[in-house]
């Protein structure tokens, strides 16, 4: 009668395994992928920014919008929303991004900050930007 009674069935431990692969083969590839970050890409109310981390090392890059203002730090090959007119301040909470697949986001202010790779200068877009962005050493 005990013999019935089976926790796990071959194809339980086949999905489980299935499912612990798939997990560290996604890890994997987010690692590999993850270039060498050189620029802060900020977008901010449709407007696209790139700000190299080298050259804005220890400043404070201040985005000013009609939806709010956010504060963004850059120090260490990193970059955190320091400070945000938004009610929540999820974003500020979220801590530094350091790796090239990280994003923060700040929804009520539609901002968003990524690390992107050495290679994506090119993204840069010039012209006079509609918002107001402010550097602090």
């Amino acid at each position: 009668m005990n013999d019935s009674i089976k926790i796990f069935r071959k194809a339980d431990v086949f999905l489980i395994a299935l499912m612990i692969l798939s997990a560290v083969l996604l890890i994997f590839i987010f690692i590999a992928t993850a270039g060498e970050a050189g620029y802060v890409r900020v977008s901010a109310d449709g407007e696209v920014f790139l700000f190299s981390l080298e050259e804005h090392e220890g400043q404070e890059i201040e985005i000013i919008t009609a939806h709010g203002t956010n504060t963004i730090f850059i120090e260490n090959g990193t970059a955190r929303i320091a400070a945000a007119s938004c009610p929540d301040h999820l974003c500020v909470n979220w801590g530094a991004i350091s790796a090239t697949w990280h994003v923060l986001t700040c929804r009520p202010n539609y901002v968003a900050v990524t690390l992107v790779g050495v290679d994506d200068e090119h993204e840069h877009e010039s012209g006079m930007p509609p918002i107001d962005i402010h550097i602090h050493q």
